[in-house]
């Protein structure tokens, strides 16, 4: 029985073992192939991570080291293709550059518009960034009538608000497609401007034919 017993003890210990030798890299222990902070090799069995400035797709299904950054951080590949909004920065653990020491993962809002991913902005004092109006702007100027619905300005992707205003002190209506009527249409005021946050395509018709100028900002 104690042979049988001593056995099934050396088998166990054979089991954890990943080489076979007598000190160093071949110690009878459970261990790696290689020593921390030298060039990695060999199949990942590693409690880590390997040092990379970004790792190559890898097919489903394979094994990958763990990312990590200079320091030992853990780095996290946020958002899918890159986009306007930064959409596929990497991000991580902030550290010292002097000492390393690891500091907390920073919560960093982000939104989608619909198309991509977009984060949020901050100040060197860690004030929130609000963009105000866009960084283009278009004009243009249109005659409305009583009779029928016109174009005033198109839809545009990426437009953040539009103001209309009339060259003369006529009323007139504006609406979401080309048979808006003074019945359906949103009233403005002989005189009037009015300023719609909107991307979509805005429509307009006079209670007499009227001049009206735009600006729209995206």
């Amino acid at each position: 029985m104690a042979t049988e017993s001593a056995q099934l003890i050396v088998e166990a210990i054979n089991l954890l073992r990943t080489t076979i030798g007598a000190s160093g890299a071949t110690a009878n222990q459970v261990q790696g192939n290689v020593a921390a902070n030298v060039a990695d090799t060999g199949n990942p069995v590693k409690i880590g991570g390997k040092v990379s400035t970004g790792p190559a797709a890898t097919p489903i299904g394979r094994r990958v080291d763990a990312w990590l950054g200079a320091f030992g951080e853990q780095v996290v590949s946020l958002g899918g293709a890159a986009g306007i909004g930064d959409g596929g920065n990497a991000w991580q653990l902030a550290q010292s550059v002097v000492d390393g020491i690891g500091r907390p993962l920073a919560v960093i809002p982000a939104y989608y518009d619909g198309v991509n991913v977009r984060y949020g902005r901050g100040d060197v004092n860690g004030a929130a960034v609000v963009a105000k109006g866009g960084s283009s702007i278009a004009t243009g100027q249109v005659n409305l009538t009583a009779a029928n619905g016109t174009l005033i300005v198109a839809a545009r992707a990426g437009r953040q608000k539009v103001t209309i205003t009339p060259t003369s002190a006529t009323v007139f209506y504006v609406g979401a497609a080309a048979g808006v009527t003074a019945g359906t249409g949103l009233y403005v005021a002989a005189g009037a401007s009015i300023t719609l946050d909107t991307a979509a395509a805005i429509y307009g018709i006079g209670a007499a034919a009227v001049t009206v100028t735009y600006i729209e900002f995206y």
